[in-house]
């Protein structure tokens, strides 16, 4: 009998040159032979926990299956197990945390936001994380009331911390026509407990209509490269390039699942 669990070990050993050692019935549980008694009927089932202090390490699992079959393994592959148990055994260098990423419309998976606390005292806008864009802009009290519809706002005059970035502005336009534009602060920005300080936060002064009509979103924060970045005279840093370098490894990823969010590490 060909199980779907040997198909899907198969496939994978495959690839590595590793079926001529696959052994018959993998996963196959004998639960008794003619020489010990009947078990009888029932069901039992075992829940796997993963351990508190796992940590996947891609090269090392692939390095334990050519171990397990004899199979010698390239030295490319030796080289990458080095490579990553370096970095896991590394100190780590700042405290797991996360925030929520919340869908805009509870009957369509178009969009999300995620609270983003900004300056001295913190001021909370929800945010759209966009990793199509590379500006960090928000609404700001230097809009005009007529633009602002229900959105929450950042005014950097009530922010100790904030900083103009003088001579500096940006104006940016999206795939779908719509855009905006403003003056250019430096603050703390703060997301799920990773702080970035002296961030560049765009304040906007202009918006087009459908950002004015969108009330759950008080901003963007793009995620792309910095060198996309539209601040003039001088492009600023994303807020995942200003962090990445406190993160145990410099990696963002975005599941797109309904009632998922982004993470980073």
């Amino acid at each position: 009998m060909v199980t779907v669990t040997n198909l899907v070990l198969t496939a994978a050993l495959a690839a590595l040159g590793l079926t001529s050692a696959l052994p018959p019935k993998i996963g196959t549980v004998r639960t008794g032979n003619e020489n010990s008694p009947s078990l009888g009927s029932g069901r039992a089932s075992f829940k796997q926990v993963r351990g508190s202090r796992y940590r996947f390490n891609g090269a090392r699992a692939v390095y334990k299956t050519y171990l397990k079959y004899g199979v010698p393994a390239p030295e490319d592959l030796i080289k990458a197990v080095a490579h990553t148990d370096a970095l896991y055994s590394a100190e780590v260098k700042r405290a797991t945390g996360s925030a929520a990423a919340v869908p805009i419309n509870a009957d369509f998976d178009i969009a999300y936001v995620t609270p983003v606390t900004l300056g001295t005292p913190p001021q909370t806008l929800q945010l759209d994380f966009d990793s199509g864009s590379s500006d960090l802009w928000v609404f700001s009290s230097h809009l005009p009331t007529s633009q602002i519809r229900g959105q929450q706002i950042y005014a950097p005059n009530k922010s100790s911390t904030a900083k103009l970035l003088d001579g500096h502005s940006w104006s940016i336009t999206y795939g779908d026509g719509s855009g905006s534009r403003g003056n250019v602060y430096t603050d703390n920005v703060t997301v799920g407990g990773l702080t970035v300080t002296s961030q560049a936060i765009e304040c906007a002064q202009q918006v087009s209509s459908s950002f004015t009509s969108e009330d759950h979103i008080d901003g963007l924060v793009g995620l792309g490269f910095s060198t996309l970045n539209t601040v003039s005279p001088k492009s600023q840093l994303t807020f995942f390039d200003n962090a990445k370098s406190t993160l145990d490894s410099p990696v963002f990823t975005a599941d797109l699942k309904y009632k998922q969010g982004m993470r980073t590490r």
